[in-house]
């Protein structure tokens, strides 16, 4: 086997442990049908993230959530509606969306604390926004994780950083997986 072989086997490697495969995620989201949303907003500007929820029924919608602002944004095409009833969202149905200060780089982080789900064998452990939105915080274990730094622990002691999938977007779709 050539250098260049072994070398493409081996970073196409590390770049795959970088993404969670513990909980199953699948969303897509059309940006286009929707025009100014938060979503939108937040993969288009530095330093905004979003925290994503998807919910099915009549209405079916996506609550899209920054640090001072939440607003439902409702689905009504039918590959839209399609897309959501396919929609597996991580550990409990909460994304935080957004692209880092520091790198340009798009992030899609589950929404639970890593280490509450794992150490305390959890169903969830929601996350919120402080340091003015560029960190989430588990009120579980007081943990703190930089959203602009990969998701790393920034306060607390020790633990995992936080899930992350694999985020695309084309400028008019937006999908997150595993």
């Amino acid at each position: 086997m050539s250098c260049v072989a072994v070398m493409l086997l081996t970073l196409h490697g590390c770049a795959e442990n970088e993404y969670s495969t513990k909980y199953y995620c699948r969303f897509t989201f059309y940006s286009d049908k929707h025009a100014g949303n938060l979503i939108d907003m937040s993969i288009s500007s530095i330093s905004e993230f979003v925290m994503v929820s998807v919910y099915i029924g009549n209405p079916s919608y996506i609550k899209a959530q920054t640090v001072a602002k939440t607003e439902p944004i409702y689905i009504t095409t039918e590959i839209e509606l399609n897309a959501l009833k396919n929609a597996q969202m991580g550990a409990s149905n909460l994304l935080i969306l957004g692209q880092s200060i520091y790198d340009n780089i798009l992030y899609a982080y589950d929404g639970n604390c890593p280490t509450c789900l794992g150490d305390y064998d959890l169903y969830s452990a929601p996350l919120t926004f402080t340091n003015s939105g560029q960190w989430v915080k588990c009120a579980k274990c007081g943990r703190s994780y930089d959203l602009n730094n990969g998701g790393v622990v920034a306060e607390g002691d020790g633990g995992s950083s936080l899930m992350k999938y694999h985020i695309s977007y084309n400028g008019s779709v937006l999908n997150v997986s595993n």
